[in-house]
């Protein structure tokens, strides 16, 4: 089941009538994307507009897009990092920090902080006009590392590699039957 909030994130109902629900995650920015049908005939169906909130067990999203049919409309929704992404830097600068403590430093006033994180390398991290979460992807990016946003907790776990290699892969160039 996932639950419908409001603008307001006022819990507004529990959605039961949904189907083909799929979370599709982004490795490289850790951010997820939710998309899911809703039947025009159930109900709560014109309580769900833009901008509103969907929580599953894991996560929270904000409704960005429907996509209108003929018995169904699909809704696609983003992670709730709105905290992160409203947190302005004129100039941030990490000078040979640990990723943790890069990170709490931009995360400083969002009411996210760091939950898991295992790396000890030390990096320098400089920039300037940009927002905390521009801050993160960049930190993601210098430290070589994968980045996981809990979006209820408001944490953010930092692993060294996320998935493994299971030694299988594909060449476009074979002629596969």
């Amino acid at each position: 089941m996932i639950h419908l909030h409001d603008k307001n994130k006022k819990k507004i109902a529990g959605l039961i009538d949904y189907k083909d629900l799929f979370i599709e995650s982004e490795l490289q920015s850790g951010e997820k994307t939710l998309c899911f049908y809703y039947p025009k005939k159930a109900n709560y169906y014109f309580d769900i507009m833009e901008e509103c909130y969907i929580k599953t067990k894991e996560n929270e999203y904000i409704v960005k897009e429907r996509n209108v049919q003929s018995e169904y409309t699909e809704f696609k929704c983003i992670l709730n990092l709105e905290d992160i992404e409203g947190k302005p830097f004129s100039k941030f600068e990490s000078k040979e920090q640990t990723i943790d403590k890069a990170l709490a430093l931009a995360l400083a006033g969002t009411g996210w902080v760091v939950n898991k994180c295992d790396l000890k390398k030390k990096r320098t991290v400089r920039m300037t006009n940009c927002s905390s979460l521009e801050i993160v992807q960049e930190i993601k990016k210098i430290y070589r590392c994968d980045i996981v946003f809990n979006t209820l907790d408001k944490t953010i776990d930092v692993y060294e590699h996320l998935g493994e290699d299971k030694g299988t892969y594909f060449i476009d160039s074979l002629n596969l039957k």
